[in-house]
């Protein structure tokens, strides 16, 4: 132990050593707890996101489900969507239909709220490069295309 720490040591009780031992330990608990469930959550808030040296040697699947999370969590779509372009797959293309679904239905479109203005315009690129369809903004176009044909596409083919 450091000196700091071992004059901490000193200064506490038997009975409250074993106090903070178990708060530590129960931290310990619930921050493995939390990986198991969410372990994109857990990486991005340790800043391990697409810009980070840790993310780029990542494989491609723990890529996608860092950039799933981003996109679901609505102030960090942007880079989310920017990853999916390019680390997508078929699983990606209903989460960025709702990504634009909210944005919309929260009138972000054309809009300087919170999140960056172009992230809309990031997610409807990745859904043309994932799919080949071009509807740009029209999350209702999407969600037509995505119900009359796109969920019944393999998931195995090749994407565009």
């Amino acid at each position: 132990m450091s000196g700091h720490m071992n004059e901490m040591a000193k200064l506490l009780s038997p009975g409250k050593k074993k106090i903070v031992a178990f708060l530590i330990l129960s931290a310990l608990v619930l921050a493995a707890l939390f990986y198991v469930c969410f372990p994109e959550l857990v990486l991005l808030a340790l800043g391990i996101g697409p810009d980070s040296q840790l993310y780029e040697r990542l494989p491609d699947s723990e890529k996608r489900r860092i950039d799933h999370a981003m996109v679901r969590h609505y102030y960090a779509a942007h880079d989310g969507c920017l990853g999916l372009r390019v680390h997508g797959d078929h699983s990606s293309i209903p989460i960025l239909i709702d990504a634009l679904g909210r944005a919309r239905d929260d009138g972000e479109f054309g809009s300087a709220n919170e999140v960056v203005v172009c992230t809309w315009g990031h997610c409807a690129e990745a859904l043309e490069t994932l799919t080949g369809k071009s509807f740009g903004l029209d999350v209702d176009a999407w969600r037509d295309w995505w119900d009359a044909e796109g969920k019944n596409s393999s998931p195995d083919r090749a994407l565009p």
